[in-house]
């Protein structure tokens, strides 16, 4: 709970009443990096890409809108799911941490949705996870943001692979998609729904999704993000019916060659512990854990 004390805000006037929607913004596709030089800028660059992903949001949806206060910046709505009402990056000195957190979680209680406040490893600062329990947040678990080289893999031979792949472009790729990504994430359909007129806004090569099917049954799903010089992997998504037939190592793969032959080096991912064993296989490797903080509203 918010302490007492704690100075009640006004949802700040940043955050929109409303947001028209925009065509996905192209300035993402400018560069493509040759070779990163650690681990904290793989970590960086996956952030940053992970970051244009709540701009996918923003652009293709008039529910989300941009929350900033101060160094802290993430999604508001009116949608109670934690997805869509986050803290992606914070960074904020030690002395101002508890004023920070009562203030940004008042926002939310004014809203009435849950907040997920993510922890990326460079976030600072460094108690940032004991100060959000203090609030009252539970630790949802953590991601591993993980890499991988991509001039290392080989090239798959797509005779042999147990899938036919096919890029999101109409409505029955759309309506395949809601029903993999509800199925795989046991997701309210209303929510998968949103997802689905947000991937079907996009018109541009910076954002591709594509679906796996297995004859004619579609049975796994992806998403693909070309930002900040890093190819980013999400919704990787198969249904608990599909689960060990080798199809999210195989739409993953495919992924992977995709942005190997549009000259991208590396790609990147957010995995659970479970799926860390898959992508080790696959050539990522983890640079850190992404902790992951809930406050839900009373």
């Amino acid at each position: 709970m918010i302490g007492a004390e704690s100075a009640r805000l006004t949802p700040s006037s940043e955050i929109a009443t409303k947001y028209t929607k925009q065509p996905f913004p192209k300035c993402y596709e400018v560069i493509i990096l040759s070779e990163l030089q650690s681990s904290n800028e793989i970590i960086k660059r996956s952030q940053q890409n992970s970051h244009v992903i709540y701009d996918v949001f923003l652009m293709g949806s008039n529910k989300v809108h941009p929350y900033h206060k101060g160094d802290i910046h993430g999604l508001i709505s009116d949608i109670p799911v934690a997805l869509v009402n986050c803290i992606e990056k914070a960074n904020t000195l030690s002395s101002d941490i508890d004023t920070v957190i009562a203030e940004v979680t008042q926002d939310f209680i004014d809203r009435h949705v849950p907040v997920l406040w993510k922890i990326w490893p460079l976030g600072e600062p460094h108690h940032l996870s004991k100060c959000l329990e203090h609030y009252g947040y539970i630790n949802a678990g953590i991601e591993l943001a993980m890499s991988c080289d991509l001039t290392a893999i080989e090239d798959m031979d797509e005779a042999q692979a147990p899938l036919a792949i096919e890029k999101m472009s109409n409505d029955i790729h759309q309506q395949h998609f809601k029903d993999i990504f509800q199925k795989a994430n046991g997701t309210d359909p209303l929510l998968a729904q949103f997802f689905v007129d947000l991937l079907a806004t996009n018109t541009s090569s910076t954002l591709e999704t594509y679906i796996g099917y297995a004859g004619s049954q579609h049975v796994t799903t992806l998403s693909v993000l070309y930002a900040h010089g890093v190819a980013g992997i999400y919704n990787i998504g198969t249904p608990a019916s599909q689960a060990r037939k080798g199809y999210a190592t195989a739409i993953t793969r495919f992924a992977m060659q995709q942005a190997k032959a549009k000259g991208y080096r590396y790609a990147t991912l957010q995995s659970t512990p479970i799926g860390y064993n898959l992508y080790q296989r696959l050539g990522f490797q983890s640079h850190g854990e992404v902790q992951q903080y809930i406050y839900e509203p009373e």
